[in-house]
């Protein structure tokens, strides 16, 4: 579906929305389970009390984040409460975002978690509580964040198969190990979600470093923390000049490259046995690699979407446009957490090049409504480049008071392949769904309830599933 179909599957949403624009539901009584997936997976199974006739009984939703704790995701318990069986998991990763080496290592469990729901057990375990659930008949993914890449990576090789992470475009092919015959999903949605694990450390890269083994040593040109540049220490704002800008992104895309260099370089020995190293691995550190975001504390940057989208307000929940969308976050970044050991991603040579590494070249630039520059095919944990193997109902919602308006549009545009994908935005919502109380603009009203009404309506919407 062309953008503009996109748009006017936007105003049916809206439209159907409107029809229950003070949409209350006796909320479902849930019962919850324990399952063990296997794998080191372990989720909440939420079993809502079924609603006689309703389309939410033939839906089955399973949620995971590739490194963080999302078995009591609020998404189950909201989409539970308005009547889906919804599934919530944990990984060996959820405390451990520097372990894994690429989202293949999340794929065997995001796979059980998609069978459990068609009431398949997990191996070896014949009295799962898998088996007692029935009729769903569509499953749906659900990533937030982090997980946003990681489930388009997961529909994207489920679709498509294994060969489409091994392209030669990508710095180095995944495992797939356990990428053979993935179950898909019949929808993905996109909740606030990054542009990818790679993408997010090189926009953390510190341009400020000027030796690696001297991380403290730093080009005071290039400090985004430092008040001549534009950084008030006091407030965490910054406002920084044009000329700044460019020579930081520059040597940030050039410092991004460099570590891939070297990098490669070390697995070239791992791989052809010289250089004296591990045969399978080694250890790879990186000071200044968390925390230098150049858009988190100057607001200006990626504000604004390029096109028009809903919007879902406190005063029209059932929104407003489609208009342009603009960021009313509060500026954040911490120079703390730069200038100190808090900055540093200790991990391996495979796991950097895997999760960790986006190539970049001299066109790399941050804008009020744009970013570019990035070789998003470059690596397997871009969401645009896997979103183009999607052809699934997409759904990608955009919290307003954060930074990802146009990263989410970019998101939007890479899904070539599917006719039905629709993008939105939750106006006053933070990264974490709820309202921002001293935004500009603020009070938000209730931004969760907005958030997972409309999310319903979309499930609901006759002819989709």
């Amino acid at each position: 579906m062309s953008l503009v179909l996109s748009k006017l599957r936007l105003s049916a949403v809206a439209a159907a929305l409107f029809g229950f624009s003070c949409i209350s539901f006796a909320q479902a009584a849930v019962t919850t389970t324990y399952v063990n997936l296997g794998a080191g997976g372990n989720a909440l199974l939420r079993v809502p009390s079924p609603l006689a006739g309703s389309p939410r009984d033939q839906i089955g939703i399973f949620v995971m984040h590739p490194s963080s704790s999302f078995i009591n995701s609020p998404i189950c318990t909201e989409l539970a409460n308005r009547g889906y069986r919804t599934l919530c998991a944990d990984n060996p990763f959820s405390f451990n975002a520097n372990a894994y080496k690429g989202y293949e290592d999340h794929s065997a469990i995001i796979a059980r978690g998609i069978n459990c729901l068609k009431s398949i057990a997990p191996p070896g375990q014949a009295n799962s509580p898998c088996t007692s659930i029935s009729g769903i008949s569509k499953i749906i993914v659900i990533g937030h964040s982090m997980a946003g890449p990681m489930m388009a990576f997961y529909q994207n090789i489920a679709e498509n198969g294994a060969a489409t992470c091994q392209k030669p475009e990508r710095l180095i092919p995944c495992d797939t190990t356990n990428l053979s015959n993935l179950p898909k999903a019949d929808g993905v949605i996109l909740l606030d979600s990054h542009l990818g694990d790679a993408v997010a450390t090189m926009t953390y890269i510190d341009p400020a470093v000027v030796n690696e083994a001297q991380p403290a040593v730093r080009n005071p040109r290039l400090d985004m923390f430092d008040p001549r540049n534009g950084f008030d220490p006091n407030t965490g704002v910054a406002q920084y000049g044009d000329d700044f800008i460019e020579a930081f992104l520059a040597r940030q895309s050039e410092r991004n490259n460099q570590l891939i260099d070297q990098a490669l370089d070390e697995l070239r020995h791992i791989e052809n046995g010289t250089g004296n190293l591990y045969p399978d691995d080694m250890p790879f550190v990186v000071p200044g690699s968390v925390g230098a975001r150049l858009f988190q504390p100057d607001t200006r940057l990626l504000r604004c979407t390029q096109d028009n989208y809903l919007l879902l307000t406190n005063a029209n929940p059932a929104g407003e446009g489609p208009k342009q969308i603009c960021s009313v976050r509060l500026s954040s970044g911490r120079a703390a957490d730069a200038l100190s050991f808090n900055s540093v991603t200790n991990t391996s040579v495979r796991a950097w090049l895997g999760a960790h590494s986006v190539l970049t070249t001299d066109e790399y630039n941050q804008t009020p409504d744009d970013l570019t520059g990035i070789v998003y095919e470059s690596s397997n944990t871009s969401t645009p480049t896997n979103v183009e193997g999607i052809t699934k109902p997409l759904l990608i919602m955009v919290m307003g008071a954060h930074y990802f308006m146009r990263p989410n549009e970019i998101i939007l545009a890479h899904a070539t392949n599917t006719n039905d994908k629709t993008m939105a935005a939750v106006e006053g919502a933070t990264h974490g769904f709820t309202p921002c109380a001293n935004c500009p603009g603020a009070p938000f009203g209730d931004t969760v309830k907005r958030l997972f009404d409309f999310v319903d309506v979309w499930l609901t919407e006759p002819g989709r599933f």
